[in-house]
């Protein structure tokens, strides 16, 4: 309520400050991985009904009022790619230009109306206040156009870990050689270390090796998921590092 253009035309900065702390308190419980689908159980007599409120939809629009102040936040963008997830977009569908509740919930016209506002609301705003090369920019780094543009690696607390193909390349070339030492290193002084302290120590060595070339093949490659190539590295660290590490300690 406080973001749309009745409310704040009372103007004062009162508003202005409740307006900015509304945002920063959305976007926080964005960050958070929450405001998707809040149940509310009513109960008229012997009837009892769940009401859904997809706050998500509404979240979205609040923050789109917030014309150029928030649209750019990589909190509102990904919060923007789950609230365009919910369309239905299978052409055989009835349902199909609807928007669904939650992954898992039915397309409804409550829920397809707010998605709507805030499509329509963004839309004006970038139409008015942002700038048109900016927008192909964040496009092009989302889409993985070209491995010289930032990519997120990880994700954690919804907060990402960026970097480029040309960072990762350099990542390698000093955490493979870092690594690669460490573990040579444990296997000399195997005697000295211990059999617990050596295999520690090899283990931390190939683990500077598994993450810079995760990082590397991630960032030069940014159209295969990153899931997969997760999967790959982890697969080769445990089945071919680990049992070779094994047999040169035992």
């Amino acid at each position: 309520m406080l973001s749309l253009p009745e409310i704040t035309v009372f103007g004062g900065k009162q508003i202005e400050r409740a307006r900015e702390l509304a945002w920063d308190n959305i976007l926080g419980i964005l960050r958070q991985g929450g405001a998707r689908v809040e149940e509310e159980i009513v109960r008229r007599g012997d009837v009892t009904d769940a009401w859904r409120h997809v706050s998500l939809h509404w979240a979205v629009t609040a923050l789109a009022y917030a014309a150029g102040r928030v649209v750019f936040d990589p909190i509102f963008r990904k919060a923007l790619k789950d609230l365009l997830d919910l369309q239905d977009t299978v052409p055989t569908l009835t349902t199909r230009g609807g928007f669904r509740t939650s992954s898992e919930g039915f397309v409804t016209t409550y829920a397809t109306t707010q998605a709507v506002e805030a499509l329509a609301q963004l839309r004006q705003t970038l139409n008015e206040r942002v700038n048109p090369a900016k927008v192909f920019d964040l496009i092009c780094r989302d889409e993985g156009a070209s491995p010289a543009d930032p990519q997120d690696v990880l994700s954690a607390g919804g907060k990402s870990v960026v970097t480029n193909s040309y960072a990762g390349a350099g990542l390698l070339a000093i955490g493979g050689p870092a690594g690669l030492t460490i573990a040579i290193m444990s296997v000399a002084f195997a005697d000295q270390l211990g059999d617990i302290g050596s295999r520690a120590l090899v283990v931390w060595g190939t683990l500077f090796i598994a993450i810079s070339t995760y990082v590397y093949v991630t960032t030069r490659f940014p159209t295969v998921p990153k899931s997969r190539i997760g999967t790959a590295v982890f697969a080769a660290f445990t089945a071919v590092v680990l049992p070779i590490v094994t047999f040169l300690l035992s």
